[in-house]
């Protein structure tokens, strides 16, 4: 096998692999994107949660205070 074959071949391989690789790297952004989505979603509906409770417990105090 002469040198410019080898080299043509060594080449293509290459490619191949990069292309591989950047599907593997889009593929791993969309599922991270959405993995990071819905942990915002949770880290929003439990800071509500716990705004609630506090303004509740917050009333209670002070019904406590003034009784």
């Amino acid at each position: 096998m002469s040198i410019d074959i080898f080299v043509i071949k060594h080449l293509f391989v290459i490619d191949c692999i990069q292309r591989q690789f950047n599907i593997f790297v889009i593929n791993l952004r969309e599922t991270y994107k959405g993995k990071v989505a819905t942990f915002r979603q949770v880290i929003d509906i439990h800071r509500t949660e716990l705004q609630s409770k506090e303004s509740y417990w917050n009333e209670m105090l002070e019904v406590s205070i003034t009784n």
